[in-house]
């Protein structure tokens, strides 16, 4: 056996061939399908029309002959600015590839129907040949450094690297220029005009039409902060936005959305979610005290949960990493991701490097942290936050953005912060009681002015939208209905 383990790890064979671990990355000729490249350039050069099937397919990059893939470029730039591309603008635009260009247009013309499946090929290569580097990198990783440098870093690189590949990105593009991408900003913004026109938001809806209204849903890449008192109703909010949005699966908005609970344990969310969905009180539902008919509708309620693609970890003390590597991997089960939800930022962990009573750190370096996750991942990314006890300490309890715990870089970072307020909370615990020296007639003109406040704002919650990256501030009334853990539309409430 042991003869076998230094045969492994010998650095060399006895003949002085490299060993096989030394030549796992060591390809002779990457994946390449140059007829395939050239038949499309071929295609594409003499039927300019052909070029809508591939062009939100492929880009220069994915040519394995970087002269085709200069070619397929120059192409595609006439093309859009609404010239002919032929293989006489072409030898104008491209004058130091005249010579590819001529042996590309002595092919044959192949049928524009082949367009796609040519593409596909070229892809797919293109794949192989970005697994074969990541693999390389890792194994160069790996291989380099002290023996007791922790892995997770080169682990996660990889992940990412993998999971921008399976999701049809590609890393590390760098600086690009306006028209790089002017022209894909261009046809998301008419995209949106079309959901506008339909009645739809651009973003991730809320399920909340007055919010949606004033953010235009939630959008890829934002960090978005939710922040309230405790009793306010922040999770069963964010558990609301997060079934509603799960739910929604419109051409724009598919994917799963992906909610961290650092509190609260599995089976309390989905026993508030039965609550909400079988329109069932809470209460009830948590002492067993349910009824035949009652049992009949959280099993209907059951049948509409498991179809809604909403995933819950509630592991304690969530780091970003692996809330990143959670993400990728509910990405790659469900075929995408649109929301990722976490309750709540202060119990998050900075793992080892932070001291225990450096939360100020803490908590700036944890939001930073976010907004590149969700830059990263390209989803809106929702965390709940406390808030400050000064909020108690004055007349309007009303939240500002100067009552964000512990650290301005939340504000700072985020480009949505949201607050959720209910005044019916405040009131129901202050409740007049008569003054000494106060007449019976004002005491009750106090106590009847109480009670029509109470009788507006019960049943309510106020989101107050105190900070928008490109949106509109505002407050919005919903529906806060506590006994089934649900936040409505006002006018869907009887």
């Amino acid at each position: 056996m042991s003869s076998q383990l230094d045969q492994l790890f010998a650095p060399v064979n006895d003949d002085g061939r490299e060993t096989t671990l030394d030549r796992v990355f060591q390809v002779d000729e990457e994946p390449n399908n140059v007829e395939a490249e050239v038949q499309l350039l071929c295609s594409l050069m003499f039927r300019n029309d052909g070029f809508d099937q591939v062009a939100d397919l492929l880009t220069p990059d994915h040519f394995y002959d970087g002269a085709l893939g200069r070619v397929y470029g120059a192409i595609s730039a006439l093309i859009v600015r609404g010239d002919k591309a032929n293989p006489v603008t072409l030898k104008r635009v491209i004058p130091d590839h005249t010579d590819v260009v001529a042996q590309i247009a002595g092919c044959d013309i192949i049928s524009v129907m082949n367009n796609v499946e040519y593409a596909r090929i070229i892809i797919n290569m293109w794949q192989r040949r970005e697994m074969i580097r990541i693999g390389r990198i890792m194994a160069e990783d790996a291989s380099s450094g002290d023996m007791l440098d922790d892995p997770h870093g080169i682990r996660e690189d990889a992940e990412g690297a993998l999971f921008a590949l399976a999701s049809g990105t590609q890393t590390e593009n760098g600086a690009m220029s306006l028209g790089d991408f002017s022209r894909s900003s261009l046809q998301d913004i008419s995209e949106g005009i079309d959901a506008a026109r339909r009645g739809e938001v651009t973003g991730v809806p809320s399920g909340l039409t007055k919010l949606d209204e004033l953010l235009s849903g939630f959008k890829p890449a934002q960090l978005i902060v939710l922040a309230g008192r405790p009793s306010m109703g922040k999770t069963a909010l964010a558990l609301s936005l997060s079934y509603n949005a799960a739910r929604d699966q419109t051409k724009r908005k598919t994917g799963a959305v992906a909610f961290f609970s650092l509190e609260m344990s599995k089976g309390e969310l989905i026993e508030r979610l039965f609550s909400s969905v079988s329109d069932l009180d809470y209460t009830y539902i948590n002492k067993r005290a349910l009824n035949d008919p009652d049992y009949g509708r959280l099993v209907k309620a059951e049948d509409t949960l498991r179809t809604v693609p909403l995933y819950v970890d509630d592991r304690a003390a969530a780091t970003i990493a692996r809330v990143r590597t959670e993400c990728r991997k509910i990405a790659r089960k469900s075929g995408g991701i649109k929301l990722v939800v976490i309750d709540y930022l202060q119990l998050m962990s900075g793992g080892n490097a932070f001291r225990p009573g450096d939360r100020y750190a803490l908590i700036t370096e944890l939001t930073m942290q976010l907004k590149q996750l969700a830059k990263e991942l390209h989803v809106p990314v929702l965390v709940l936050s406390q808030l400050s006890r000064k909020v108690e300490e004055r007349d309007d309890k009303r939240p500002q953005l100067s009552d964000l715990r512990e650290s301005g870089s939340i504000e700072q970072d985020a480009d949505v912060v949201m607050f959720v307020y209910r005044e019916e909370y405040y009131l129901e615990r202050a409740e007049p009681v008569q003054k000494a020296n106060e007449s019976l007639d004002k005491f009750g003109e106090r106590y009847t002015q109480w009670q029509e406040r109470l009788s507006i704002v019960q049943g309510t919650a106020d989101i107050i939208i105190g900070k928008a990256r490109g949106a509109r501030i505002g407050s919005v009334r919903c529906a806060f209905l506590g006994h089934r853990q649900r936040f409505s539309n006002l006018e869907r409430v009887a």
